[in-house]
């Protein structure tokens, strides 16, 4: 529904103020409330037993939420803090090469006189791709253009029914801040995620002629269950983009190594053991590794 039905203002005057597709440029009505193009969403998505009356209730309030909210309010040609949104473009697919530097580390084979060396690496790049939610082209009063990647997250959804979540708390501030610890909870779990799209943000302006580039904003997330739009504070996203290098340095040497000392990998502390469930190294029946065991008191 927030793919096919979220608004697009367009440029003021003909153009905008730097040049965009004409798809992501072109002036389109919200839908977000369109119950018609709800019922054709739903009748091609939603699995079979679903209690498509409460899926309804559920996603109806979320979409309105979204769409009274700041999100909403820019995609109908609200200004807001001196920002008009002039495009925009919803599952934007991207591809991204990472450069990444890192301790050296050896390829070798086996050989009757014992492992010889066939290549000293201390750098690779890592290849990933994806697709942001929501990628907003906005220029401001001081006559500046952005570009800002926003993932849309409907983590506890239900919550919205009963008003009782943690996240629907924030329900009603309209600051772009981070208003409690939910949401500081939920822009430390996907950090990493944000920091990818804006880097491939990044290396899609600096593609472009010096002239026609975008400052890249900090990402956000869109807080389905409250409508906010919650940006990371600068030293919360400046820490996960160096999370970002580290972690893709350290799957670059574990590929490529041929092999590795287990003391390089120490096991995450009994506090952490929820990193742990989501980890391919610590499932199935035989997990390889696991959280430090508590410490008894």
């Amino acid at each position: 529904m927030f793919e096919v039905g979220i608004g697009n203002p367009g440029p003021v005057g003909d153009q905008p103020s730097k040049p965009l597709p004409t798809t992501w440029a072109t002036p389109v009505d919200s839908r977000l409330l369109d119950y018609e193009l709800m019922d054709e969403v739903f009748s091609e998505l939603l699995p079979m037993g679903v209690d498509v009356e409460k899926t309804t209730e559920i996603v109806a309030l979320i979409l309105q939420r979204i769409e009274a909210g700041h999100i909403g309010r820019l995609s109908n040609a609200e200004i807001i803090g001196g920002e008009r949104v002039e495009g925009l473009r919803t599952e934007y697919p991207f591809t991204i090469s990472n450069s990444i530097f890192f301790d050296s580390v050896s390829r070798t084979r086996w050989a009757p006189d014992g492992q010889q060396n066939l290549a000293q690496i201390e750098n690779a790049f890592v290849d990933m791709d994806g697709s942001i939610d929501l990628v907003l082209c906005s220029t401001h009063e001081d006559g500046s253009s952005s570009i800002r990647p926003i993932d849309l997250k409907t983590e506890q959804a239900e919550t919205v029914l009963s008003g009782s979540g943690k996240l629907v708390d924030a329900y009603g501030n309209t600051s772009t801040s981070p208003a409690n610890d939910a949401e500081l909870d939920m822009l430390e779990h996907h950090r990493l995620q944000l920091a990818l799209y804006h880097r491939a943000l990044e290396k899609m302006e600096a593609g472009r002629p010096e002239g026609q580039r975008r400052r890249v904003e900090r990402p956000a997330i869109l807080v389905g269950v409250s409508g906010r739009l919650v940006i990371y504070p600068e030293e919360m996203f400046a820490a996960a983009q160096s999370d970002l290098d580290e972690i893709l340095a350290t799957a670059a040497r574990m590929e490529l190594a041929t092999e590795l000392p287990l003391a390089e990998f120490q096991r995450r502390p009994a506090t952490e053991a929820h990193v742990c469930k989501i980890c391919p190294f610590s499932r199935g029946d035989l997990p390889i590794c696991g959280p430090l065991p508590e410490l008894s008191t």
